[in-house]
This record gives C-alpha cells, structure tokens and sequence, in this order.
C-alpha cells in the first residue's frame, strides 16, 4: 500500500530533488531528464505531482547520491544503511516516515550500472530507466505497489551494439516492451494519483 507524503508536501504537489556531489559522469543530467520525463507523464494523467531540482540540501524532501558499496544516511534520528554494489543495474530508495506520513526519501543509484571487468557499463538510456523507477518510489509507491511498468516484477538491460541504443525489456500481459520511452501503466499511475490527490 503507497505511502502518502506529510501534509505540506502533498499539498504543494512537489517533491523537491537534491543532487550530492557523489553524482558521477552524466547521473546529474540522467536525474534531471527523468524528472522532465516523469513530470510530463504526470502532467497528461494528472497524477498531482511533480519533481522540481533544489539546490539546498537541507531543503530538499528527496536527496540523490551515487553508490559502490556501503553508505549510511540519516534523518530525524534515523540512520539507514544500504549495500549496493556499483555495477548493479537497479537502484535502492529509503523513505524515512513519522506517524504514517513520509518526510523523506533518500535516492541511491549505482555509480557504474552493469560495468563488469570485459564488460561495458549500461548506457544513458538503462540509467534513465533506473532513475525513473526510483521517482515511482519517491513518490509513496513500494515494490508490491507495481501495475506491471515502471514497476516492473523482473526488467532485463539489453546492451546494444551502441550504450546509447541500450534499453530495458520489460514483460507485460501483452508481450515486451522496450524502455525507454518512459511509460507507467494506468495501475501505477492510479496508485500514484490516489496517493497525492485523495482527502485521506
């Protein structure tokens, strides 16, 4: 069950992002286009929320850092630890919550998704997809909260001949598709417009 942001947040209908400086290569600019990606799918489905970049670290509800290995955040007297390797073609969001409502979430991406030793890294186009998912999350949703794309049960990166022709296959009721283009079903964004527009 999605988790609804505090009441200021959700009333304002942004989340703030703020980028660290562990960001490597192009992530900034990967972070960015799929804040521009998912505020245009939420602007033609109405989902009452968007993503706008904040400069201020203490004024951010979303804080982004690049990982390979162990890092440990804190909030409001919590700290979380994550584990994730570099070259993982998957991200790891952890919300931090106060009485039912979150107060943060904290974004962390690998630094190098996919790159193994004869191996290269996944192109732009993979860590676009893995950004995007992590917004989904961002935005109250967990692993169980899927509706089958952007939530996907068990995505597969495709290298390409070229990295910037990779793409993610995702498997649906109606076959594979190819990402990017960013897509969300009519389920995931249901569930997102329910949890930032409802009177709950």
């Amino acid at each position: 069950m999605p988790t609804p942001w505090k009441d200021t947040v959700r009333a304002s209908g942004r989340l703030k992002i703020h980028c660290t400086d562990s960001l490597v290569g192009d992530w900034r600019s990967v972070v960015a286009d799929a804040m521009t990606e998912f505020n245009s799918i939420s602007t033609r489905g109405t989902l009452g929320v968007s993503f706008v970049d904040e400069a201020a670290e203490d004024q951010a509800n979303v804080i982004v850092w690049n990982v390979d290995g162990t890092r440990s955040t804190s909030f409001a007297g919590t700290t979380t630890t994550v584990n994730l390797r570099g070259n993982a073609s998957a991200g790891n969001t952890r919300t931090f919550s106060i009485g039912g409502r979150m107060e943060m979430a904290h974004v962390f991406l690998p630094s190098t998704p996919g790159q193994y030793s004869q191996m290269r890294a996944l192109g732009r186009p993979v860590r676009l997809v893995i950004a995007f998912h992590e917004l989904i999350h961002c935005c109250g949703l967990h692993n169980d909260d899927h509706g089958g794309l952007a939530f996907h049960g068990h995505p597969s990166a495709t290298r390409a001949r070229n990295a910037a022709d990779d793409v993610v296959s995702v498997q649906t009721e109606n076959g594979y598709v190819h990402m990017p283009p960013l897509v969300i079903t009519p389920e995931t964004g249901r569930r997102i417009r329910a949890n930032w527009t409802s009177g709950e």
